[in-house]
């Protein structure tokens, strides 16, 4: 048992004879000088990050450029004449359409035109010279009785007669018809008997 704790008692001697290396004094000796902090490790500085804000580029409209401008043109000029086309064909292809459906019109004959064979004028009471005429024929004949007293007078026309009025018979101031001839052609001649004056003309009908 001394053996042991003369063993310990070595070993605490030890232990004080150490001395504090800082300040020079066993441990557990109190000192004069004021304690020292215990030294601090700052991080080292870093500048602050600065915000970055993404704004995406803005882009800008297209300009449409003489190429495009000409396709476009073209395309409306495209379409414009196949319109066109398209509307002269439907229009081409109804017209004969209506053409295949309507019968052909008939061929109309175009009348003679009336050849006039002998024509006069005078005033009173005459017999005409003769003329040759066609089966069908007619007379226009014309009178004026205004400078007659009492403003009108007789006017009275026959065909191949003297004293006949088969053509015509009036009692006016002035007048004119034309008479129709059928079936009689050969040679004629008129007689007016009239104060008035007149005009006769004969023509083949």
């Amino acid at each position: 048992m001394a053996l042991s704790h003369g063993g310990s008692k070595h070993s605490l001697g030890g232990i004080m004879d150490q001395r504090d290396t800082q300040s020079g004094l066993p441990f557990g000796t109190p000192s004069d000088e004021p304690p020292q902090p215990a030294p601090s490790y700052a991080p080292p500085y870093a500048p602050p990050q600065r915000a970055s804000f993404y704004v995406p580029p803005q882009r800008m409209a297209d300009k449409p450029t003489v190429r495009r401008r000409t396709a476009i043109i073209g395309s409306a000029g495209g379409l414009v004449l196949g319109i066109a086309i398209g509307a002269a064909g439907g229009g081409t292809a109804k017209t004969g359409d209506t053409a295949a459906g309507t019968p052909p019109a008939a061929k109309t004959t175009a009348a003679p035109i009336p050849t006039v064979v002998f024509s006069t004028s005078g005033n009173g009471i005459k017999k005409t010279a003769s003329f040759t005429t066609g089966p069908e024929w007619f007379v226009t004949y014309t009178f004026d009785c205004s400078n007659e007293y009492g403003g009108k007078g007789n006017f009275i026309l026959g065909v191949d007669t003297d004293f006949g009025g088969d053509l015509a018979d009036s009692l006016a101031a002035e007048g004119g018809d034309t008479s129709y001839e059928h079936g009689n052609p050969g040679s004629h001649y008129l007689s007016v008997n009239s104060e008035c004056d007149w005009t006769l003309k004969v023509s083949n009908d």
